[in-house]
């Protein structure tokens, strides 16, 4: 194998971590290589692609994978990357969506959570899309809400966006 095959070998371990729904937690990469193996008959020759061992190499991947980690026990994890994409643009979109809808587009950010929870009888798992916490999953979704300040309370509320005063504005910015 030659270094002219990194990219390949880069898409079939894509290929190979998209089979671990969750993610696989660090401590346990080695799995990944064994599942190569299996997957492509083949071992992975670090040597030809310029690492020493699984962990380099999946550092060297790049934006194709994913690093995060886990609130409650802080273990990190990799994903695909492209897994991930199409979960958030699809799942949690329209769930964070679905439930700014129905609170009138507005909801506390403190009480997020437990209306998730409540709502979708199910906690959100931030691991399984790729994020640390509810800061994150509104960075991530950004273009469908916003995080603002309350007046006089204080307190951080999650607003939808209006998707066509927000071009408006962005129009009117532009060609100011």
């Amino acid at each position: 194998m030659t270094n002219t095959m990194t990219p390949v070998v880069y898409q079939e371990l894509q290929e190979v971590l998209e089979s671990y729904v969750f993610g696989l937690p660090v401590c346990r990469l080695p799995l990944l290589e064994r599942s190569y193996w299996q997957e492509f008959h083949r071992p992975l020759d670090y040597k030809s692609l310029g690492v020493s061992n699984i962990e380099d190499l999946v550092l060297k991947m790049g934006s194709m994978v994913l690093w995060c980690e886990k609130r409650e026990s802080k273990e990190k994890y990799v994903m695909s990357a492209s897994v991930v994409e199409l979960r958030r643009m699809f799942f949690l979109r329209h769930d964070v969506q679905k439930l700014l809808n129905m609170h009138r587009g507005e909801i506390m950010f403190n009480s997020f959570e437990d209306l998730y929870k409540d709502h979708f009888q199910v906690k959100l798992n931030y691991v399984y899309y790729g994020l640390t916490n509810l800061k994150h999953l509104c960075e991530i979704l950004k273009d469908i809400l916003v995080v603002v300040v309350a007046n006089p309370s204080g307190e951080k509320v999650i607003k939808g966006v209006n998707l066509r005063k927000r071009k408006r504005d962005e129009y009117h910015e532009y060609h100011e």
